[in-house]
């Protein structure tokens, strides 16, 4: 339960001629759970059959994927260093200034505790106007900032449900 409608679909063999891995591409955070803001990246997870054993076996997948290439995105970073490896796309759609960013992670822990947020969020109309409210402020104090190991937006949204309950 929780998991939601993802898109399938594979990627080249992480050891560059190996089979390809397959997998289900799910949207988590902010996008999920309603809170997101202009400023707010996409975040999504990608679901293995088999998955990573381990953190450097998830960043194999995740070079596959940046040397798989193929979208117009300015830049394409490879974030191995973060606690959660992810893959990081910068880009503008072309038709203006809007950018798009997106983040790809190995883990998919973020899905099911997004839909689980989301709940909160349907079932009581004070907690999205609360959570955005607190996560401008937490970020215009610079508290808000995960890998400089300040709190990130979940554990805000946490909090948040937590006083409200």
């Amino acid at each position: 339960q929780g998991r939601g409608d993802g898109a399938r679909g594979g990627v080249p063999g992480a050891a560059g001629g190996g089979p390809p891995v397959r997998g289900t591409v799910y949207a988590f955070g902010s996008t999920v759970t309603q809170l997101y803001t202009h400023t707010d990246d996409m975040d999504v997870a990608i679901y293995l059959e088999p998955p990573p054993q381990d953190k450097n076996e998830a960043i194999k997948i995740l070079w596959a994927v940046k040397r798989a290439g193929g979208a117009p995105f300015r830049r394409v970073m490879c974030i191995s260093r973060a606690r959660v490896p992810i893959l990081s796309w910068k880009g503008a759609d072309g038709q203006g200034p809007l950018t798009h960013n997106f983040d790809l992670s190995c883990q998919t822990d973020g899905v099911i505790n997004s839909h689980w947020i989301r709940r909160y969020v349907e079932a009581d109309p004070v907690v999205r106007p609360l959570a955005i409210l607190v996560k401008h402020w937490s970020k215009a104090w610079r508290l808000n900032d995960g890998p400089a190991h300040r709190l990130n937006s979940y554990t805000l949204t946490r909090m948040v449900l937590y006083f409200l309950c």
